[in-house]
């Protein structure tokens, strides 16, 4: 599939990953039906969420995930930071009240 886009804004307009992620969505609508531009959150952050929505532990979202326990940690780390929260409940929770993730 090949998307041409004609587009003009300033670099101070709008930011990089958020252009990126608008060409992404247009170009591909049905793209994990969320707006990961809105935190930064990646598509495998998105599968460690829906993780953390089922209660699973790290060892137990590494498993699932097919990757280390110490991949599902960092991930978790990365998600907390761009959230802005502390732990993984207010991860999930944040999550869902942003559209992230649905249960």
């Amino acid at each position: 599939m090949k998307v041409s886009v004609k587009v003009s804004v300033s670099a101070t307009q709008i930011s990089k990953t958020k252009f990126s992620m608008q060409i992404i969505k247009f170009a591909y609508p049905h793209f994990g039906g969320c707006d990961y531009a809105v935190d930064g959150i990646t598509p495998r952050e998105v599968r460690v969420l829906n993780e953390l929505a089922k209660g699973l532990a790290n060892k137990e979202i590494a498993r699932v995930l097919n990757i280390t326990e110490n991949t599902a940690k960092d991930h978790l780390k990365s998600i907390l930071g761009k959230l802005r929260v502390g732990d993984r409940t207010e991860a999930v929770t944040a999550a869902i009240q942003r559209g992230i993730i649905h249960l």
